[in-house]
């Protein structure tokens, strides 16, 4: 199963707690001044889920973006997050022409559950 989100959050970076309950992908996109979002801003994952987060750039510049721990999930050039073990991650959004300019989303990955999304 994938969830692709379609909201804007906040910045910041952090790990987020608990399981159960539904999923909720929020509704529509927050307008924002800051160079860089990325929504979630904290994430809960059960492995064998995917994600796919969102980021939005001033002038729809181009990302990349990377997983401070590929052990515990990965991330591709599209923003798709697969969860690989039990564990907490940050997952950092960058632009593409200004490494500087980055904001993340905290992911914890558990064993079982529901997936958990906070702005």
């Amino acid at each position: 199963m994938s969830l692709i989100i379609t909201a804007c959050g906040g910045n910041g970076a952090g790990i987020a707690g608990g399981t159960g309950g539904s999923a909720s992908s929020g509704g529509g996109s927050a307008q924002t001044n800051e160079p860089l979002t990325i929504y979630p801003s904290l994430l809960t994952v059960p492995l064998g889920q995917t994600v796919t987060l969102e980021a939005k750039a001033k002038g729809n510049k181009a990302v990349t973006w990377s997983s401070s721990d590929t052990s515990v999930a990965t991330i591709d050039e599209n923003g798709r997050l697969s969860p690989v073990a039990e564990g907490e991650t940050i997952i950092t959004v960058s632009l593409a022409d200004d490494a500087s300019v980055t904001d993340a989303c905290g992911v914890l990955v558990t064993a079982d559950g529901n997936i958990f999304l906070w702005e």
